[in-house]
């Protein structure tokens, strides 16, 4: 028997509890029934976890299988699981008694059973919207909180330490950034290399690292030491004797002009060189020109 508002309409799953969206706040409606067992494992499990909770903050520390609450578990569960199929086979049994209370057949469509019920849950499913908005008002009056409340009771640096693979989260962290490139652009290097010059010395760690012996040895070895001795020497003693020479040259013009002051010269006397020059050796291997006469000590 099927009609409007008749209890064979195709309608949507009965176990299909309305789960609104937590971003959209749209009323998304699952397709596949949950089984009542699986509903009767889901609110055994939470007890479950409730129990050992407790028993968590009694102890202090996280306790071991309490055989007691384990049975009482296990014998709620065949309790339960045997009462829905019960259930189910009576449901079976007695579906066309239900249909005919339902639908009765003398009644009038518009206020059968079926169809008031029909029209609530129609109802109820454009109110849910409203429902699902204010419990969400709710949940974001609340829920921080109680979230704030249980993250001040706990030990969250402890609980972190014990539950949590740090060492796996740093090698991903860093396997995922180049290191070398964060350093260029973010840390200052030089303050860096400044800072730690000031804290270590350079001396003694040289002293006592490096071997300096070798090193100079090496250095040397790299390097013609004679030559650079004898192209030295030689140019030092050229200018030695350069220098000797203007000082003569400067002391015979002193005693030149002194000689002239003392002795009146009737005539004028020439004190200019001679214009012909012969190259003299200066002991370096540099040759310089002189006049005929300088050699011998004439003036």
């Amino acid at each position: 028997m099927t009609g409007p508002g008749s209890i064979d309409e195709p309608t949507e799953p009965a176990h299909a509890p309305p789960v609104a969206s937590p971003t959209s706040g749209e009323l998304v409606v699952s397709s596949r029934p949950l089984p009542p067992e699986a509903l009767a494992e889901a609110v055994l499990g939470v007890v479950a976890i409730a129990i050992e909770t407790l028993r968590t903050g009694m102890v202090g520390r996280r306790p071991g299988p309490s055989v007691p609450v384990d049975a009482a578990l296990e014998v709620t569960w065949q309790v339960c699981s045997r009462s829905i199929r019960t259930m189910e086979l009576v449901a079976r049994a007695s579906a066309p008694v239900g249909h005919l209370l339902v639908n009765p057949p003398m009644v009038p469509t518009a206020i059968r059973p079926a169809t008031l019920v029909s029209d609530a849950s129609t109802a109820w499913r454009q109110r849910l919207p409203q429902a699902v908005a204010a419990t969400s008002q709710i949940r974001d009056a609340v829920v921080p909180s109680v979230v704030d409340q249980v993250v001040t009771s706990i030990n969250l640096t402890e609980l972190v330490l014990r539950r949590v693979d740090l060492g796996r989260i740093v090698t991903s962290a860093l396997d995922q950034l180049d290191l070398t490139d964060i350093v260029i652009e973010r840390v200052d290097l030089n303050r860096v290399a400044n800072a730690v010059l000031d804290q270590i010395d350079l001396d003694q760690i040289a002293r006592d690292r490096m071997d300096l012996m070798g090193l100079a040895e090496y250095v040397v070895d790299g390097i013609d030491l004679p030559e650079i001795i004898r192209e030295s020497t030689g140019s030092v003693a050229s200018e030695t004797v350069r220098s000797v020479r203007l000082q003569s040259v400067n002391a015979d013009d002193a005693v030149q002009r002194l000689v002239d002051r003392v002795l009146v010269w009737r005539k004028g006397r020439s004190v200019e060189a001679p214009t012909g020059s012969q190259p003299v050796d200066d002991g370096t291997g540099d040759t310089e020109s002189s006049a005929p006469g300088e050699s011998d000590g004439q003036p």
